[in-house]
């Protein structure tokens, strides 16, 4: 039997790779079915699978520009912006987890950032520090570990405190709207809740779509990453703490091309639903290849640290835990909770009852964590989308973005 094993797993690489270039000839199918012959005219080469946001933006809007900027503690930041004469309201679109600018012009025209521009926004797209087109210090190289060592916390303290600054003052607008996406809406509680009278100040309305922001235990998989919790965190005190832990490793790229190949096509969406929530019918073959290639961000060890704790905390939006050092940074042993009744920045919040990630029962209580003055606008609750579907699901736009739009369209 083994050395059965062994002959298989050493041709089935042969194979992906022999047919991995034709797959990539026409690499868009209509269906999973159409996968297993891509050279029909159900399938298709999209050229947004191997572009870049600006490349992509191009290609369908005809314009955008790059904004370069620096935040307090040194990083520099690339905002894209899709530019528009006479805007209703100007936007900051504010990327996931693993993620970049890419996730929100990944669709083709039904794309999220050019709903907005359509719409008549002045369109922002976020790169948060360590990603693609923000990757840069003014003193830190990227190869340095340094460059590593921050969480979502800082993404919240310094990167969105300097966007915003930022786009109120190039648009001359006195403030501006703020979508944030899974990780996205908890860089905007952790900005909201430490800068509560500068958040107030620049955004109108923070869009909290599915927020990444309390964990408490439930039937998904991060349940089995918490005994690993201890050695991780054991690791990351020694002198590496914060290397860089790659989302583009070599069993990624390995991942990647065996999805190229149609036996293992649908793999994909079997992955998402264990882990974001069962939708099957939410799942669609065209994005299959355009999902994947939005996850390509680096991501810092503290960062996958920090939501580990909160997780393992019993889902408490909990400040970092240095241990030892908690004390000195803090002035208690333990890391303080993020003051959530603290925000004066209104807050419209979106989920779904079938995210696994971020369960209703974590936005309920959320919620209830909020000041009513922040809860004017309310919250919109929604049934067919897990967690990944807010990006890629069939029904995105209706169901959650053209609601965005209605009330924006109210309040405006």
């Amino acid at each position: 039997m083994l050395p059965q094993k062994l002959l298989f797993y050493s041709v089935l690489p042969i194979l992906v790779l022999i047919f991995h270039p034709l797959y990539t000839q026409n690499n868009t199918c209509r269906t999973y079915f159409d996968y297993i012959n891509i050279f029909t005219g159900d399938c298709y080469y999209n050229p947004d699978i191997d572009s870049d946001s600006v490349q992509v933006i191009q290609r369908y809007i005809g314009i955008h520009e790059e904004h370069t900027l620096q935040t307090d503690d040194g990083y520099i930041l690339t905002l894209i912006r899709i530019p528009r004469k006479n805007a209703k309201e100007v936007i900051l679109l504010q990327h996931s987890f693993l993620a970049d600018s890419k996730i929100w012009v990944s669709q083709f025209n039904e794309s999220v950032a050019f709903l907005f521009w359509r719409a008549g926004f002045d369109v922002w797209l976020s790169n948060s520090r360590g990603t693609f087109y923000s990757q840069k210090h003014v003193t830190l190289n990227i190869n340095n570990p340094s460059f590593w060592n921050y969480s979502f916390h800082e993404l919240g303290y310094y990167d969105l405190s300097a966007q915003t600054k930022y786009i109120t003052r190039a648009t001359q607008r006195a403030k501006i709207v703020y979508l944030g996406y899974s990780m996205g809406g908890t860089i905007g509680l952790v900005y909201g809740s430490t800068k509560p009278e500068e958040a107030a100040h620049l955004i109108k309305l923070a869009i909290l779509i599915a927020p990444c922001s309390h964990f408490s235990p439930s039937e998904n998989l991060l349940k089995f990453f918490v005994p690993l919790y201890c050695k991780i965190h054991e690791f990351s005190r020694s002198e590496v703490t914060a290397k860089i832990m790659p989302s583009v490793n070599w069993q990624w790229k390995i991942y990647k091309g065996f999805h190229f190949v149609f036996p293992f096509k649908k793999s994909l969406a079997y992955i998402i639903g264990l882990i974001h929530g069962w939708t099957p019918d939410e799942s669609d073959p065209k994005f299959s290849h355009a999902l994947l290639a939005c996850i390509r961000s680096a991501v810092p060890l503290k960062l996958v640290l920090h939501y580990t704790q909160i997780y393992k905390s019993g889902g408490h939006l909990l400040m970092y835990d240095y241990g030892d050092k908690n004390l000195e940074l803090y002035g208690q042993k333990e890391p303080p909770l993020y003051p959530l009744d603290k925000i004066k920045v209104p807050i419209f919040l979106i989920h779904s009852l079938n995210d696994l990630l971020s369960t209703p029962d974590d936005n309920e209580y959320l919620y209830s964590l909020l000041s009513d003055d922040v809860k004017i606008y309310g919250k919109l609750k929604i049934e067919g989308l897990n967690h990944a579907d807010f990006a890629f699901g069939r029904h995105r736009n209706e169901r959650v973005y053209e609601k965005i739009l209605e009330l924006l369209k109210r309040i405006d």
